[in-house]
């Protein structure tokens, strides 16, 4: 794979965590993450459910509270790798700034099912492996991630289900764009847009008709 355009993958930490039968753990993440499992888990984040089953691999975004319960009837190992994306931001004559930047990254909760070489990927990646291997490594799971996801008209159906399911199950509680924006793995203004762009409507009119 070639390396995206100013774009620079740097891991921070590779972890293997095994849950027994229906155990649950929760956590908060600090940077972006690749998730996948051997066996059946069900993740719920900022309000919402997802399940995930053997070999199905998950990217969950930085700032996000994680609660994830085993669903097997056998222990359950979970594979994950934290890392940050950096863009480049000034390129002056003699100097080259990057800065920290996860906009092109795919949504919070986005989703590959089944895919054993995505699963062996993450599975296999380590921090004992030299810098150079963890980003070309990074760079193909990225790669990967991005090819077998669902492709952008499935996902946009999706997405706009999941926050309509989270303000038909929160609306008694004071919603605004930049929360709903941030739960769904959005930046503020992309948000507006896409809402309004598919129910014809913006949100705060939405919020006021239910």
């Amino acid at each position: 794979m070639t390396t995206r355009t100013h774009t620079i993958l740097r891991m921070k930490e590779s972890r293997e965590q095994s849950l027994s039968i229906k155990q649950t753990v929760s956590w908060q993440t600090s940077s972006p993450m690749f998730l996948t499992c051997d066996g059946s888990v069900r993740i719920e984040m900022e309000g919402l459910q997802y399940q995930l089953n053997a070999k199905d691999s998950m990217l969950i975004r930085s700032g996000i509270n994680v609660m994830l319960q085993s669903l097997s009837c056998d222990q359950v190992a979970i594979y994950t790798i934290t890392f940050d994306q950096f863009t480049l931001a000034n390129d002056a004559q003699n100097e080259l700034v990057y800065k920290m930047n996860y906009d092109d990254l795919p949504d919070n909760g986005a989703m590959v099912k089944g895919s054993a070489m995505l699963f062996s990927y993450i599975k296999q990646m380590k921090t004992s492996q030299s810098t150079p291997e963890q980003v070309k490594w990074l760079e193909d799971i990225m790669h990967i991630f991005h090819r077998q996801s669902k492709p952008y008209t499935e996902k946009v159906h999706y997405s706009i289900e999941m926050i309509l399911q989270y303000m038909a199950q929160h609306y008694e509680k004071k919603l605004t764009r930049k929360d709903l924006a941030h739960k769904m793995g959005f930046h503020e203004s992309y948000f507006s847009t896409f809402f309004k762009q598919s129910m014809g409507l913006s949100v705060t009119d939405y919020i006021a008709q239910i």
